[in-house]
C-alpha cells in the first residue's frame, strides 16, 4: 500500500516570439495531466499573431500519447493559419514515440498544412 502518491513533475513552457514565428521549448513531463495546458497555452498565448511554430522537445523527459496528440493539435492550429511547424531537439523519449507511432512527419511541417497526414485531420 502506498502511503502518498508523488505526481509527475510540471511541464515548463516557454513562448518566445520571432518575428510570427512562436519559439515554444518545453522541460519536463508531457503527459496527460499537461496536454490540455500546454494547447491552451499555445493557442491563449499566440492568438492571432502565429505564422510558423517551432517547438524544443529537448527537455521533455516524459511523453504519452496524450502529449503526443497536444503536439499534433499544435501542428494543426498552425497549419489552419498557414504556417509551418517543426519539431526540434528531439529528446530519446520523444524520438521513440515518434518511431513507435510512425509519426516522424511531425518533425517538419510545411507549406501551411498541405501535408497529406494533416489534411486527413
Amino acid at each position: 500500500m502506498l502511503d502518498s502518491y508523488d505526481f509527475p513533475a510540471d511541464l515548463e513552457i516557454s513562448i518566445a516570439w520571432r518575428n510570427r514565428t512562436a519559439a515554444v521549448t518545453l522541460r519536463g513531463e508531457l503527459d496527460m495531466a499537461q496536454a490540455l495546458r500546454l494547447v491552451e497555452q499555445f493557442i491563449g498565448t499566440c492568438g492571432s499573431r502565429i505564422t510558423d511554430s517551432k517547438v524544443d522537445v529537448s527537455g521533455v523527459t516524459f511523453i504519452d500519447c496524450y502529449g503526443l496528440d497536444a503536439l499534433i493539435s499544435i501542428a494543426v492550429e498552425t497549419s489552419r493559419r498557414g504556417g509551418d511547424f517543426s519539431l526540434v531537439g528531439h529528446s530519446p523519449q520523444v524520438a521513440r514515440l515518434l518511431e513507435l507511432t510512425r509519426c516522424q512527419w511531425l518533425t517538419h511541417v510545411e507549406n501551411g498544412g498541405r501535408s497529406p497526414r494533416l489534411s486527413a485531420t
